[in-house]
């Protein structure tokens, strides 16, 4: 989503749609509290001509849950007879608030079929004090309110999940979406990332995607 200065008119036009607002009726400060409300990628929508990514109102109605349920991978990595055969740091991604490392590995439980699995793992961690977190998802929340949390993405996702990052916003698991986000405010605009309920100011999809890129290459020349 992208919002444009006013035309001649003295309208907001609101790309994916368009807004029209008479100025006459509305005060500066609502006008810019609007403009401010519509631009928040953090309120769950992609911007920049991505498509919207919103969650069905059913997500929040009732109590949020406490915990996620776990990928596939996760899953498959808790397990008390799994273990990790290969495993290689691929780089990571600071901002001010956070860092994500990113790591390609293989993970082998021989008392299960299949018995091995492989992908990428995400480690993040805050950067300082714990933000308040107020974001529209739970799965943000929840995510945002750990000083540190892993994300795990099934090799057969990895392109999948780094084409929908390029494009503005991938979904990991449901409600659970690594998204650019872009505020503008009093016309200052700031952009990021939002990875998982952690907060990356002034990075950009490409940064990441370059690690899902590279993340798929090395699984791919790792042995089977």
């Amino acid at each position: 989503m992208r919002l444009e200065p006013p035309s001649k008119e003295g309208y907001f036009q609101l790309k994916l749609g368009v807004v029209v607002m008479p100025p006459r009726r509305m005060s500066m400060r609502k006008i810019s509290k609007l403009v401010f409300s519509l631009a928040v990628c953090l309120a769950g929508c992609v911007v920049s001509g991505a498509p919207f990514v919103a969650a069905p109102g059913k997500q929040q109605q009732g109590a949020p849950p406490s915990e996620l349920p776990p990928s596939p991978l996760e899953a498959f990595a808790s397990r008390p007879t799994a273990r990790v055969i290969w495993s290689k740091k691929i780089g990571s991604l600071e901002s001010s608030e956070a860092r994500a490392t990113v790591t390609a590995l293989i993970v082998e439980d021989t008392t299960s079929r299949p018995d091995v699995m492989r992908g990428l793992q995400i480690d993040l961690a805050h950067i300082g004090a714990t933000p308040s977190c107020d974001q529209k998802y739970w799965a943000w929340r929840i995510m945002c309110q750990r000083a540190n949390a892993a994300v795990y993405v099934e090799e057969g996702r990895l392109e999948a999940v780094r084409n929908g990052i390029q494009r503005g916003a991938a979904e990991l698991r449901p409600y659970e979406y690594i998204s650019r986000y872009e505020r503008r405010a009093s016309w200052e605009v700031s952009t990021g990332l939002i990875v998982c309920g952690y907060q990356f100011s002034d990075r950009r999809p490409s940064e990441l995607a370059a690690l899902f890129t590279r993340a798929i290459a090395e699984l791919k020349a790792a042995s089977r």
